[in-house]
């Protein structure tokens, strides 16, 4: 996976990236079944407060911020952007009811 990132990283990532700031995130591809978590193990509840902690982490760091494997390096607000169109993409899938 990490060849395949450093690929995409130096071919399509920046113009990608660029897509994503104006339009956010498409659907279309699966979701990596390894990525899910099994939803028995834990409630919404926490859940909420694991995405609040998530949150709060990002907005207290003062550091330096890891590259992304498929964008490279960006600037604290462009990581906070990027983030929230991802969320609101995951989150756009989620049935009230």
């Amino acid at each position: 996976m990490r060849l395949i990132f450093w690929v995409m990283k130096i071919t399509i990532g920046p113009s990608m990236k660029r897509k994503i700031m104006r339009e956010g995130f498409k659907g279309g591809l699966p979701t990596a079944p390894e990525t899910v978590p099994d939803a028995s193990s834990f409630s919404d509840q926490h859940g909420v407060e694991k995405l609040k902690e998530a949150i709060n982490r990002i907005v207290e760091y003062s550091g330096d911020l890891l590259p992304s494997p498929l964008f490279g390096s960006m600037d604290k607000e462009t990581l906070i952007k990027v983030s929230l169109l991802h969320a609101e993409h995951h989150l756009s899938y989620l049935d009230p009811t």
